[in-house]
């Protein structure tokens, strides 16, 4: 399962986007459980497999659009406490959903 965490500049922190628009971090890609294409349906972390679901595209906001559901990555209530589980919604632009992307 994928949380909010405080920013401590961890190697566990430093996702990338690869060739493929997977979000990968230590042999991992950041997914959607079950290949949900609902709203709320979890983050988690996986398997990078040729699936639509570990597959995330940058939108002009900076905002990671799954490429399965077209559901943005979300801070479900845009709370930043520590230990909220991320989740898919629809793309609203709120600041739950903007992610920096370097």
């Amino acid at each position: 399962m994928i949380n909010i965490y405080t920013c401590i500049g961890s190697a566990q922190q430093n996702w990338v986007v690869r060739w493929n628009d997977t979000l990968t971090i230590q042999e991992g890609c950041l997914d959607v459980t079950g290949s949900s294409k609902l709203d709320g349906a979890l983050i988690d972390f996986g398997g990078c497999y040729s699936h639509t679901d570990t597959e995330w595209i940058i939108g002009p906001h900076g905002q990671l659009e799954n490429v399965n559901s077209g559901l943005c990555l979300d801070d479900p209530g845009n709370t930043t406490t520590i230990g909220t589980q991320l989740v898919q919604e629809d793309c609203y632009g709120q600041p739950g959903e903007i992610w920096a992307v370097t």
